[in-house]
């Protein structure tokens, strides 16, 4: 068990079932109290466009990734444009979903 577990940027080289795995995985693992901090990238950019591309395949919609976290408290949400240097020629223009969410002391 963990206090805190940080996924940024990450869930999105997954296949959609293993990254909501993932998501599933880091909220059985953390404590009571504990945190998770995650960084998602939206279908709104760049990566939306090459949908099942090996950066592109988990791409959450807007406010989904909050929906993954309805049953604990959010501290901090906001999805924002964020440029990916993907390689010395091009830059990737994406909205990135931020969060920072705090499990239940009890369960409910």
């Amino acid at each position: 068990m963990h206090d805190v577990i940080v996924a940024t940027r990450t869930l999105n080289y997954l296949p959609r079932d293993q990254a909501l795995a993932v998501v599933e995985n880091m909220k059985a693992h953390t404590n009571r109290g504990g945190l998770n901090v995650i960084g998602a990238v939206t279908k709104y950019g760049d990566f939306g466009k090459y949908p099942n591309s090996k950066y592109s395949k988990f791409l959450v919609d807007h406010d989904e990734l909050k929906s993954f976290y309805n049953d604990w408290e959010i501290l901090e949400y906001e999805e924002k444009e964020e440029r990916f240097q993907m390689n010395l020629e091009n830059v990737d223009i994406n909205i990135v979903a931020s969060m920072i969410a705090r499990k239940p002391l009890t369960q409910a």
